[in-house]
């Protein structure tokens, strides 16, 4: 018998990469009777390994033992010291592993203790002085590998010290406590090392033990191995320099196999065994680790004080408390003491008053503790759950014994007080930040993958982009009919995609969870490994190695503490009303129906800056749906996402009439009708289940939670349940089946109505403030945004304050504030600090030195503000020292001089005087520069782009702004209507080249990746070879370009949790501009063949459209919008779906069929058919789920 005590999963995020379920799994097939799981220097996986033990336990019958270990880095002096000098970037390796909780303990110390120094490390005291305090045989270990001290010494022919290292690990762990582990990959240093070994072992009488190190499942996986550490390192396959293992032997061999490497030690192979039984690790997932409230004097017990504070709220929030309000406070109460968690509330309750207190904004509610009244009564969230009919049970639920989840929204620049104050009150050791995990997602791992294996980027883009939005590979393969072809038919995509199958999820890297934060009741590190954080961003001094969910699996105190910028919006917001108009806002209290917001600004989609209601689709919806109530905006927020979203165009039709709203059942049309007959909310599908079949709303909440996590056996077996609780009610089994159908479908895309109806609150906060003050609103939004992102967003919103008549101010030295600053006349100053390389450090310094008087000169901000002449530069080529009277050239011509005299006017008598006379500004007069022949002042095209350098934006103007009319003209597509145009469609865009990355293809070809902006945003260009070629001498300095292509825009899954704001979910969805080009050409050359009739209206996108299908021939031209389909190929019940759907939008745009065999040919239909010109997007989005993605396109010409 055999079993591994050494090796590595995906959880050794450099180079291991074995999937613990199919390596548990694999093990078991071998027959081995346990395993252990040793990763480097990290116990990330040692709570999942011990669950998937269980499991394998379960399925096969027997016992399957998991064996916690790690295998630590030593530091060769102390883990403090850190001079590479004298070696300290040496560090050995050493395998340890817990044989019962108190060594799963003193592990959970030593990682948790390690000092990182290239890697996590311990040293050889700390190791002492744990097994000092618990005692030896709580922990056992072995040599490990080649990069172990004794090997190292051993290869080093220094057997005598070899010996020695061997012997301190022996004397320190125990005599049947440290092992000799031999190993053989097939590599002569093993067998070196091995011979060194033996002859210890025998010279000292150390036990000897045999493993294999793996790293890796089966044989056939160094390949995959080979590409994991590719993807970390950056490297290719085919790079010679990169970092790789030799040989294939890191795998999971057999008893066997391992018998046939080491016949001779079979005595070493049963040892492994003897290790394991004596392994009797028990991991805790039943004790609830909730820390204990410290009450005030006069309460005996956590329930009595919640009670008190429970129903002094009420009389606050309701005044006359009712019976309704009375029953639902007791009913709740009565629920958390049962279940224990009363502390848990006040402990919420506790860090929400400090807050509000310390006049930090804290957001309405987050998720599904806007569901309780007790919550809401104790000022933790503010939204009345009665008013809105949210559900308790969907936050806490009985029938679901697991500690609640309360995420609590905090303003972003402030949250972390929050947290310290937390730290302070429950100790440092007792409250960690939580870890999370970069993984490879399916497109990022076909990107990654084909990267590695040197495919070509057009293939691997089109691979990537053929995996729907949010879908695992595999489920890709069953549904995505262009994906499954490649696969199918091309071995090079088959190779790609069977990869990435197998790394798809895989940890790829480890950073700090934007809000967790676990609070315990005793030292974290006796329950869980933890470490350092690799950030400044990061509060508490250690942050967990568990992420969120095993976290809750072992039932731990977690709370979300989000960092939400539109709060601190809000906050600045009512704080310059306050200033500027002496009127003070109670933002909860403000009327939730006014008209003027909704009609000018949800109804005309004009949301920059609204939270959850800014892209492009959404303002689309919005104006489709006219939305007149919270409740409205609540679905909306609700049904805008991936699921959901497919029944828009049904609640569209219904509430403008189109369709009428119909319900399964009249009986539930009270509990269907605010959201049109769909089941749009999670809430909704609990109320149906209980009033319909006679759930409980605990056991509803249940049902939910099954159909969203797809456990189908649950789901089978509450269908029956559901049909007889309806029978026992009277209804029909025919009727409920289908009535159960309705929720199976929607319970998977149902949203938390509590969550969305929050954020919907929040969202028209902002929209009121826009509305009502829209200067004091938009100052503070333009605050919040910058240096972020290289001020992306700053672009956008300071283009929202031009189409509002709102006048930013450019930046000048004696009026701009800090941040940006709204004034009674309706204008807004430039903020100092959103400039680059000026900052808020620099820029507090300007305003606090001009509090003695505006600067005069150069020279007189150089003396009384020493700035540094980065930041002088940035100033002057930004335009804000302009009120000086003197050119931006010369300013900078004269810099290097006027801070010479400004160094020496410092030192000299002067400066003694003006400090005695309170002298507020130093006489330019005094001085002369050298300047040599008159300086020219900087061009229009040098000024705007230093603006756009230092301010990430276009400030004075855009160098596309002179061509705006004729840009119209030639059907220029603006990048952020990219977003409304399909997939591969033909566009023409222009902008100027800010940035071009030239690679070299696997064929040694070049290519380019192009960055263009214009005055929306960024595209991203794709140049490929053979456009390259033709267009080389255009991609140089900061042209104008305009290009031809088609558009490969879309949304992409952006991880939000790492060290980020937090949002609604861990993916953020982001649109990304993207055209891939046929054409390329500087401003003068297409000006050029405008002119000569070769481009211009009707010729956009000619070129390409004319080899769609193959085809070389003439294009027919039209006048106006077109809706043109590709029609070869299509049945008969094709075109009668579609002939169905374009009578849906009657409109004026006409509809072409395109034919391209066996020859080109367009049909014009009737004029019944033609569409309406607004709804033309969702038009074409339809048309393709009937005719096939990238085969509707829109023409204007």
């Amino acid at each position: 018998m055999f079993v591994h005590l050494h090796g590595h999963t995906y959880w050794s995020l450099l180079d291991g990469a074995a999937p613990p379920k199919q390596l548990f799994q694999r093990a078991a097939a071998l027959g081995m009777p346990g395993i252990a799981v040793t990763d480097h220097g990290v116990m990330y996986g040692t709570a999942e390994c011990y669950l998937l033990a269980q499991k394998v336990s379960q399925e096969t019958g027997k016992d399957f033992r998991f064996i916690p270990g790690v295998e630590v880095y030593v530091a060769p002096r102390t883990r403090f010291d850190k001079e590479k000098s004298r070696g300290d970037d040496a560090n050995w390796h050493l395998v340890l592993w817990a044989l019962d909780n108190v060594g799963l303990s003193m592990l959970y110390r030593l990682v948790s203790r390690s000092e990182m120094y290239y890697k996590p490390r311990i040293d050889k005291q700390l190791l002492a002085e744990l097994i000092e305090e618990c005692g030896q045989g709580h922990i056992a270990g072995s040599s490990s590998c080649l990069a172990s001290e004794t090997s190292r010494l051993l290869l080093g022919e220094r057997y005598y010290d070899a010996r020695d290292a061997a012997l301190y690990y022996w004397e320190v762990l125990g005599k049947d406590n440290f092992f000799l582990e031999l190993q053989d990959h097939g590599l002569e240093e093993q067998r070196q090392v091995n011979r060194g070994l033996m002859r210890l072992s025998g010279d000292t009488g150390i036990p000897l033990i045999v493993t294999n190190d793996y790293h890796y499942v089966e044989p056939g996986h160094a390949f995959l191995h080979d590409v994991v550490v590719c993807i970390q390192t950056g490297k290719q396959l085919d790079d010679e320099d990169r970092l790789q293992f030799d040989g294939t032997q890191a795998y999971l061999k057999s008893p066997q196999e391992m018998l046939e490497a080491f016949p001779d030690h079979r005595q070493a192979l049963a040892r492994t065994v003897e290790i394991m039984e004596r392994c009797q690790v028990q991991l805790d997932f039943d004790t609830v680790h909730l820390p204990r409230f410290e009450l005030p004097p006069g309460f005996d017990s956590a329930d009595e004080y919640l009670r008190t504070l429970a129903y002094q709220g009420a009389a606050r929030r309701f005044g006359e408390i009712s019976q309704r309000v009375r029953d639902r406070l007791d009913y709740e109460l009565k629920t958390i003491s049962e279940m224990g968690y009363s502390d848990y509330f006040l402990i919420v309750w506790d860090f929400v008053r400090f807050a509000r207190e310390q006049g930090i904004p804290v957001g309405p509610g987050r998720g599904s503790a806007a569901g309780s009244l007790v919550a809401y009564c104790l000022y933790i969230t503010n939204i009345d759950p009665l008013r809105y009919g949210l559900l308790f049970e969907r936050f806490l639920n009985p029938a679901r014994i697991t500690l609640p989840d309360v995420d609590m929204d905090f303003c972003y620049h402030r949250r972390n007080e929050v947290i310290e104050y937390v730290v302070d009150k429950y100790g440092a050791d007792r409250t960690a930040q939580i870890i999370t995990f970069g993984t490879l997602k399916a497109r990022a791992a076909v990107r990654d993958v084909a990267r590695v294996l040197g495919v070509p980027l057009r293939k691997a883009d089109a691979l990537a982009k053929a995996i729907p939005f949010g879908e695992s590979l595999e489920s890709a393969l069953d549904t995505a009919a262009d994906l499954k072809a490649a696969y199918e038919q091309d071995e090079e995509a088959r190779r790609v995609l069977d990869t990435a199958r197998y790394i798809e999820g895989f940890p790829r890297h480890a950073s700090t969870h934007a809000a967790g934060v676990v609070i315990a009741p005793r030292p974290l590190e006796l329950d869980m490994p933890l470490e350092r954080p690799d950030s400044d961003k990061v509060v508490t001094p250690l942050v967990t190695q568990y992420p969120m969910g095993v976290l809750e699996e072992m039932k731990f105190l977690k709370v979300d503490f989000l960092a939400l910028r539109n709060l601190s919006v809000i906050q600045a917001a009512v704080d310059w009303v306050k200033a500027i108009h002496g009127i003070e806002l109670d933002m909860d209290t403000i009327p939730l129906d006014d008209e003027a917001t909704y009609a000018s600004i949800f109804h005309t989609g004009l949301t920059g800056g609204i939270f959850q209601f800014e892209s492009e689709g959404m303002r689309r919806l919005l104006q489709d749906f006219q939305p007149e109530s919270l409740e409205h905006l609540t679905l909306l927020n609700a049904m805008y996402r991936p699921g959901p979203m497919q029944y828009i165009p049904t609640v569209i039709r219904r509430r403008t009439g189109q369709e009428a709203v119909s319900w399964p059942h009249p009986d539930l049309e009270d509990l269907l009708k605010e959201t049109y007959g769909i089941m749009a909310y999670q809430e909704q599908v609990m109320a149906v289940a209980h009033h319909f079949a006679g759930f409980s709303l605990g056991e509803a909440d249940l049902l939910r939670r099954a159909i969203g996590k797809k456990k189908q056996e649950i789901i089978d077996a509450e269908r029956q349940k559901f049909i007889e609780g309806a029978a026992a009610k009277g209804y029909s089994q025919e009727l409920a089946g289908q009535i159960y159908s309705d929720i199976e479908k929607f319970a998977g895309y149902g949203f938390n109505k509590s969550h969305a109806c929050a954020y919907a609150f929040i969202a028209y906060q902002t929209a009121y403030l826009k509305q009502h003050y829209p200067t004091e609103f938009m100052a503070a939004l333009l605050t919040s945004v910058m240096g972020k992102d290289k001020n992306r967003k700053l672009g956008e919103y300071l283009s929202e304050c031009s189409d509002m008549g709102i006048k930013v101010e450019r930046p000048d030295i004696n009026r701009s504030q800090v941040t940006f600053v709204p004034y009674a006349d309706g204008t807004i100053s430039f903020g100092l600090a959103a400039i680059k390389n000026v900052g808020e450090s620099a820029a507090h310094t300007v305003v606090e030195h001009r509090a003695s008087g505006p600067y005069k000169s150069l020279l007189d901000l150089c003396v009384r503000t020493r700035l540094n002449r980065e930041a002088l530069v940035s100033l002057i080529r930004v335009g804000a020292l302009d009120c000086f009277g003197e050119s931006r050239a010369k300013l900078e011509a004269i810099l290097d001089q006027v801070i010479q005299a400004a160094v020496g006017y410092s030192r000299s008598q002067y400066s003694g005087q003006a400090t005695l006379f309170d002298v507020a500004s130093v006489d330019v007069q005094a001085f002369s520069w050298e300047t040599g022949p008159e300086i020219a002042e900087y061009d229009e095209h040098r000024r705007l782009q230093y603006e756009r350098d230092l301010i990430g934006v276009y400030l004075s103007g855009h160098p596309l702004d002179q061509y705006k009319e004729k840009l119209q003209e030639w059907g220029v597509t603006i990048s952020r209507d990219l977003e409304k145009r399909s997939q591969n469609e033909p566009v023409t865009i222009a902008g100027v080249m800010v940035e071009s990355r030239r690679i070299l293809t696997r064929r040694n070809e070049e290519m380019a990746f192009v960055t263009l902006e214009d005055q929306a945003g960024p595209v991203e260009v794709i140049v490929f070879p053979r456009v390259f070629e033709r267009c080389r001498g255009c991609l140089t300095g900061e042209s104008i370009l305009v290009v031809e292509g088609r558009n490969d825009s879309s949304v992409e899954e952006v991880d939000a949790l790492a060290e980020a704001e937090g949002d609604d979910d861990g993916l953020e969805r982001e649109f990304q501009a993207k055209v891939i080009a046929s054409g390329v050409y500087t401003l003068d050359d297409w000006q050029e063949q405008v002119i000569q009739g070769q481009k211009g209206p009707g010729k956009a996108g000619q070129s390409l459209e004319s080899r769609r299908g193959g085809s070389q021939g003439p294009r027919r031209k039209h006048n106006g919008s077109l809706l043109i389909i590709d029609a070869d190929g299509l049945k008969e019940e094709a075109l009668t779906k579609l002939r169905d759907l374009l009578r849906q939008f009657p409109g004026k745009v006409p509809v072409l069929l395109r034919f391209t065999q066996p020859k080109e040919l367009y049909l014009r239909l009737d004029d019944q058919y033609r569409v309406d010109a607004d709804r033309v997007a969702e038009i074409r989005q339809a048309a393709e789920n009937v005719v096939g993605k990238g085969k509707v396109y829109q023409s204007i010409g």
